[in-house]
């Protein structure tokens, strides 16, 4: 399933509302078979948030440094894994 969201991404304040049945009768996952039990429809609101802010372009974000989020991270799981060793 496709959705596009240029007339949201684009436009302050917009909101799109879409729903859909997932079809399959089960998923997989790491090697093992899930089954669908209840096919009820699913709802998802897409909205712009940040009033035309660009918060995401060409598979980037903008509104962090990445890479110091990352180095933070990276820190706080290495002292995490000091304590529990």
């Amino acid at each position: 399933m496709l959705i596009n969201l240029t007339d949201v991404f684009t436009s302050e304040g917009k909101e799109r509302k879409e729903s859909f049945i997932y079809e399959p009768d089960c998923f997989s996952y790491m090697g093992s078979d899930y089954r669908i039990c209840d096919k009820s429809p699913v709802e998802i609101s897409f909205f712009n948030l940040e009033n035309g802010k660009v918060l995401m372009k060409d598979r980037e974000v903008k509104v962090i440094d990445v890479e110091e989020a990352m180095a933070k991270c990276r820190e706080s799981s290495a002292k995490q894994w000091k304590s529990i060793n």
